[in-house]
């Protein structure tokens, strides 16, 4: 079987469109002007940040509850570089020190959170992972969504407890608000 000599020619076209496709992609997708693709990097993220507000908001006819009053502390948020964070806080009903540790990721607007198999994150009314929005300027990471995983019933009327005797789900449903301030 023989091929046509012209061949190559007609493949050559075809060939070209393809690398100039790839490089136009590459221009527009790969951070040729020095931007990230991927949006903020760990090193802008870096750094010691304190908890300024925690509240909750249930679903139903209570008001919102300003957790971080009810905590009588100031829980500390620590982003390291290599994709770590740890959370030191003390605990009002124990009194003891307690360090949660958590993995993290930068993403386009923030901070991803993603604590671990340990339930330590549910005793601050913390969701297992939150997106926290950076906003440079303030120097704030901050979550202010539906949470995920709701809150653990217990823990919420040891700290509200005017909400003891209400009729709640556990977990317990509900808008949270998380802000944490650059040190």
């Amino acid at each position: 079987m023989r091929l046509p000599t012209d061949f190559g020619w007609r493949l050559r076209p075809m060939l070209v469109l393809l690398v100039l496709a790839g490089a136009l992609t590459c221009t527009g997708g790969c951070g040729g002007d020095g931007s990230s693709v991927t949006g903020l990097d760990m090193e802008d993220l870096v750094g010691t940040y304190s908890l300024t507000k925690l509240s909750f908001d249930p679903q139903g006819a209570l008001p919102e509850a300003d957790i971080l009053g009810a905590l009588g502390t100031v829980p500390e948020l620590i982003v390291t570089t290599n994709n770590q964070a740890q959370i030191v806080y003390r605990d009002p009903i124990s009194g003891l020190f307690s360090t949660i540790s958590a993995s993290t990721k930068a993403t386009k607007t923030g901070l991803r959170v993603s604590f671990g198999g340990n339930s330590a994150y549910a005793d601050l009314l913390l969701a297992r992972s939150m997106d926290l929005v950076f906003s440079e300027a303030p120097g704030t990471l901050s979550f202010d969504d539906e949470s995920p995983d709701g809150v653990r019933r217990q823990k919420l009327t040891r700290l509200i407890q005017d909400w003891a005797g209400e009729q709640l789900f556990d977990p317990v449903p509900g808008r949270l608000r998380v802000t944490f301030q650059r040190k």
